[in-house]
């Protein structure tokens, strides 16, 4: 796990602020935050909260930054996260899934696979893996459901945003999974390298994915919902576009 003081040099090199400059703003002596990355001195809470807010740390940086979410979710957190939606997972039509905050899949609804025309077993080979492996990964079957027309596009969406996301997570494994992936992935790292800003927004022209659903072309738009309880998780659900997707929801419905 990282220390607070990498993880505050990580935020500060981020905001490109100087170890100088983070010390004149929350008003501390010469050296110290030089002393806190390096892990000489411990931080105190105020301290770490003047930092944080001379940063503009979001919600999910300033848990990072404190620790509180610099480990991965255990088992007992998924468990609890993945019992929240389970009912609603297990209704017909419901085209949606579970991520936890390092954007890596966790649940997926019942009806989800079954329209897309996947196995059970493909889906259990989706747990675990987060959303840009899924995208770029051949091994794994969203090449199969996706509209190839669109690909490009949804990558240059998507990957920036899941950038912005994880960033700082530099020694999470799934992070490093993902970033293994996306280096012999040609598209996908070329995006990666070009990124060159944060994504702060994410509006609804860019949260479009293009399905291809048994020769039929699918756009649907996708929201994500954080559970209120349990705030290292969210649903991304996707809502079809047009009315193609009705009649094949009736055909997956009477089968």
């Amino acid at each position: 796990m990282d220390t607070i003081g990498q993880r505050i040099r990580i935020f500060r090199q981020k905001r490109n602020i100087s170890q100088l400059d983070l010390e004149v703003s929350i008003a501390a002596s010469g050296g110290t935050v030089s002393r806190i990355e390096h892990d000489r001195i411990n931080p105190t809470k105020e301290t770490i909260l003047k930092i944080a807010k001379v940063l503009e740390l979001n919600h999910k940086e300033v848990d990072y930054l404190i620790g509180f979410t610099s480990d991965e979710p255990t088992d007992s957190e998924i468990e609890k996260a993945c019992s929240v939606v389970d009912e609603y997972f297990s209704k017909k039509g419901v085209l949606a899934y579970l991520l936890d905050d390092r954007w890596v899949f966790q649940k997926i609804s019942k009806f989800f696979p079954k329209i897309l025309g996947v196995s059970v077993e493909e889906s259990k080979r989706i747990i675990g893996k987060s959303t840009v492996q899924l995208f770029i990964d051949g091994s794994l079957p969203a090449v199969r459901f996706l509209d190839m027309d669109h690909y490009e596009e949804m990558l240059m969406n998507h990957i920036p945003y899941y950038y912005s996301q994880v960033y700082f997570r530099k020694n999470d494994p799934s992070v490093v999974a993902t970033l293994h992936d996306i280096r012999k992935h040609d598209l996908a790292s070329k995006i990666w390298n070009s990124i060159d800003h944060e994504v702060i927004y994410n509006p609804k022209e860019e949260r479009i994915i293009h399905f291809n659903i048994k020769g039929f072309k699918v756009p649907t738009m996708y929201s994500r919902e954080g559970l209120a309880r349990y705030p290292r998780f969210e649903v991304v659900e996707y809502t079809p576009m047009n009315d193609v997707i009705k009649f094949l929801l009736k055909m997956v419905k009477s089968a």
